[in-house]
């Protein structure tokens, strides 16, 4: 552990204490240290630290492992992002490479290198690959009914995250126009009614039939 590690879980009672998780959806990011203020609101970093704890306790290694366990999902949508992409737009045969490769360039991208190794950077490979996860989502939306829903539901959890995960939004928009284009049908707020089932007939009725 280095840095805000220190603070983050060997300081901090509400991944230690099931009872007082809640307190981090109500309070900012280090509402568990009363020396300390700050403006973020990051509620899913106190809930995986508190699942890890719960497993093993505060062993550095096992912190570690779940930053490399994030970063190979958000490598893996990475890859199933991209060819959800070519399969829409572009040409799968023609192109079969491009998702292997956009992968690897991903995975082994130096940029990557501080959220991956310090255990505090576990709220930027949660955002993203929550995010990754529900552009996926929402591309499958433009062909299934059902799915915008769990792309809107991966979206706030992204924000839970960490405030970046916000981007994806606008991300959803551009795929949205991307999708739309030349038609007369797109509309900015496309992408807001798409993921908001309740706002979309055939939405709720696909919900009604369970």
């Amino acid at each position: 552990f280095v840095f805000d590690d220190l603070t983050n879980i060997l300081r901090n009672e509400w991944i230690k204490d099931w009872r007082l998780l809640g307190q981090a959806f109500t309070h900012h990011a280090a509402g568990f240290d009363p020396s300390y203020s700050t403006s973020f609101y990051r509620p899913m970093m106190h809930v995986l630290y508190a699942a890890v704890y719960a497993m093993v306790g505060a062993k550095p290694w096992a912190y570690h492992l779940l930053n490399v366990a994030f970063h190979l999902l958000a490598v893996r949508g990475v890859y199933l992002l991209v060819r959800a992409a070519l399969a829409r737009w572009g040409d799968p045969a023609r192109h079969s490479h491009l998702p292997l490769v956009a992968a690897i360039v991903f995975c082994v991208h130096p940029v990557h290198t501080e959220p991956v190794l310090w255990v505090a950077g576990i709220t930027d490979l949660a955002y993203a690959t929550l995010g990754v996860f529900a552009l996926i989502a929402y591309l499958q939306a433009f062909r299934r009914v059902g799915f915008a829903p769990l792309a809107g539901a991966l979206l706030f959890v992204s924000l839970l995250s960490k405030e970046t995960g916000a981007v994806f939004l606008p991300l959803m928009v551009l795929l949205e126009w991307i999708d739309a284009r030349g038609s007369h049908a797109w509309r900015p707020g496309s992408a807001v009614m798409r993921i908001a089932p309740a706002l979309r007939r055939d939405e709720r009725e696909f919900w009604a039939e369970f």
